[in-house]
């Protein structure tokens, strides 16, 4: 029981926009959107592994692996979907 304790204290909760490049999450939470449905139909599901493979600073794009597919989204997209690492 001290052990999961311990490792629930070192996780980090963040939005997939705030993550680090090239750190590998899980997914957490989707807030409820009209766009949330179109993340969950892409395969962006709790409990699914992503990782922010590149930003575009210019046009606030974020590219994601999310499982074994690549995900291009706009930020205030990316910002919708909660991770842990």
């Amino acid at each position: 029981m001290m052990k999961n304790l311990a490792k629930s204290a070192s996780t980090q909760q963040t939005t997939a926009a705030q993550l680090p490049s090239g750190k590998i999450a899980t997914i957490v939470d989707i807030e409820k959107s009209p766009f949330a449905l179109i993340l969950l139909s892409m395969g962006c599901l709790p409990g699914q592994s992503i990782r922010l493979v590149r930003k575009n600073w210019d046009f606030q794009s974020y590219y994601f692996h999310i499982g074994k597919q690549f995900v291009a989204l706009r930020k205030n997209e990316a910002a919708q979907i909660t991770v842990s690492y």
